[in-house]
């Protein structure tokens, strides 16, 4: 198996471990009848926070794997734009699931904190 292949299954495994998309999928029902969406309107937010919760994935599974790193070095390493990758540090900052390490150069550093 590649490291690749490796890198795109522990980003799932921590997106699918997380109680965000354990909650969605327990209410979508729910969201659906209350919030008066249409059977297509609720794929469409499942699909939108899956692909969050598997960015958020492949930050934090490149963070356990290499220790502290910036948002260019995790842009390199998830191939997602630095914009989104800041956007999904922010989030998770306040989640409590990373947080600045210090500073590597000119970039601030990020560490999961799992």
């Amino acid at each position: 198996m590649s490291e690749h292949m490796r890198a795109k299954l522990r980003a799932a495994q921590e997106a699918f471990s997380g109680e965000r998309i354990r909650w969605l999928l327990g209410r979508s029902r729910h969201i659906a009848e209350v919030g008066k969406l249409s059977p297509e309107e609720v794929r469409e937010l499942l699909k939108n926070v899956f692909k969050e919760e598997l960015e958020r994935g492949m930050i934090i599974s490149e963070l356990k794997a290499n220790g502290p790193m910036t948002v260019p070095e995790l842009s390199d390493k998830t191939g997602l734009p630095k914009r989104r990758i800041m956007w999904h540090l922010i989030c998770m900052m306040k989640e409590g699931r990373v947080s600045i390490w210090g500073k590597k150069g000119d970039y601030y550093a990020f560490s999961a904190t799992g």
